[in-house]
């Protein structure tokens, strides 16, 4: 999930990229649930600010700035319309700006440009759809606490004056620091850091943490304290201008990002789920408040610290069976054929540790097999109805028709196993394994004749 740095440099990207620009349209993908927009005047600016883990657009009335047809007239500005528009990221929220064909499948909310230069889009692009906005909207001060970036002195003051009053506190500080009320901008990664750099236990409980800086709130100390990392580690965020969110790839050793994290997803750190299901990295004993069940979840594989990564084992999980089985392929006396499910889940796991070209080339040419595959079953489905409707013109007997179906049946069955041959061929020379879901490679009955209803 985008944390309070990613969101602080999207309110910076937005500023630099329509400083000067005037924008007259706003539209809203179908499919997203999130409320429809409507711009405050017909040509409009746009500016951003943000705090902790929320991003405020605010939406100018841009007067005649920017008409073409060069007459512009003195606006008094508190007559000016504006519109505050709430943004949280979800997961994998971000923004782009962009030429208008050069749009994301995944923007849902586009801001046009009309101001006589070339003609660009603002968009929110968020291919999970977890992210929200909310027009008329301001900052959720009252569910928030102060922003741990930019307003480093309320935030520190807020902590300390209600960690005796909060049950919060009680519970272990690898939880707490996930709290908005309190530690607004802190998320998973950041966390990790913070408690990594400091050496602290993450299931200790937070005020055994908090209590001492209470009781030397005038004294000054060496070393950084636990809410000046909560500051300091994120500007440091900022200033590599790079993280995960921003579409870096994680397992491309080079990246900056990858080469300031410490704990986070690390070699030789360990991870546990906490009591809200997240998982905490960290390194050391785990700390008195763990959970019981000290679950855990996908251990990094070991990777190389050179910059020559090698290539790893990679799983293409493929629901093969899914895709060749005509099991709900039946043809009934309307001759209707229901057409099989779609091989999107055929790759259900990507390849993520592979940076090497050639194991990216062979990747993408395994996708395009699976998608053959997927025509080769499309096509095996219209012949059959096809063939349904030619017996019941033509009245042949029941022996030829089946006999005409084991036919086509075995010859699509032909091609689908070499194509399979051939997939897993290139995944033999290029180190990758293929698992295919639950069935097993079941050649002879991966296709199967549709049966009358």
């Amino acid at each position: 999930m985008p944390e309070g740095p990613e969101l602080h440099l999207a309110s910076r990207f937005i500023n630099r990229v329509c400083s000067g620009r005037v924008f007259n349209k706003i539209l809203k993908s179908e499919i997203s649930k999130n409320p429809i927009v409507h711009p405050p005047a017909d040509r409009f600016r746009i500016s951003a600010t943000s705090r902790g883990k929320e991003i405020k657009l605010t939406l100018t009335d841009a007067g005649d700035a920017g008409a073409t047809n060069g007459k512009k007239k003195a606006v008094n500005p508190s007559v000016l319309r504006t519109l505050d528009i709430v943004f949280t990221f979800g997961l994998a929220g971000k923004f782009e700006f962009c030429q208008q064909e050069l749009l994301h499948k995944h923007a849902h909310l586009k801001f046009y440009t009309n101001d006589g230069q070339s003609d660009m889009v603002l968009s929110f692009v968020d291919y999970m759809r977890f992210g929200k906005w909310t027009p008329n909207a301001d900052f959720s001060f009252k569910d928030r606490g102060p922003c741990v970036l930019t307003d480093y002195d309320n935030f520190r003051s807020h902590v300390l004056q209600n960690i005796e009053s909060s049950t919060v506190f009680n519970k272990p500080i690898c939880e707490v620091l996930l709290n908005q009320k309190y530690f607004n901008g802190i998320g998973n990664y950041l966390r990790a850091e913070i408690l990594h750099r400091l050496n602290i236990p993450p299931f200790v409980s937070a005020k055994s943490v908090l209590q001492p800086l209470v009781d030397s709130m005038d004294v000054k100390t060496e070393f950084p304290d636990i809410l000046q990392l909560c500051h300091r580690i994120p500007n440091e965020v900022i200033v590599l201008e790079s993280s995960w969110y921003d579409g870096e790839d994680r397992s491309d050793e080079t990246n900056v990002f990858n080469q300031w994290l410490q704990c986070y997803y690390q070699d030789g750190m360990k991870n546990m789920v906490d009591h809200n299901k997240r998982t905490i990295w960290f390194s050391g004993p785990a700390g008195p408040l763990a959970p019981k069940e000290g679950q855990t979840r996908g251990k990094k594989r070991t990777k190389s610290k050179k910059k020559s990564v090698q290539s790893s084992d990679a799983t293409v999980e493929s629901d093969v069976n899914e895709t060749l089985t005509n099991k709900n392929c039946k043809a009934d006396d309307d001759t209707k054929v229901s057409k099989p499910k779609k091989s999107r889940r055929h790759v259900t796991q990507a390849v993520n540790n592979h940076t090497e070209e050639g194991a990216r080339l062979t990747r993408g040419k395994m996708k395009e097999i699976i998608k053959e595959i997927d025509n080769i079953s499309d096509n095996h489905v219209a012949m059959k109805k096809k063939n349904e409707k030619s017996r019941k013109r033509k009245q042949k007997s029941k022996g030829a028709v089946n006999e005409e179906k084991n036919d086509d049946t075995s010859e699509t069955t032909s091609i689908v196993n070499g194509k399979l041959d051939e997939m897993e061929d290139l995944a033999k020379r290029s180190n990758i394994s293929i698992k295919y879901k639950s069935v097993g490679r079941k050649r002879k009955n991966s296709l199967k004749t549709p049966k009358k209803a």
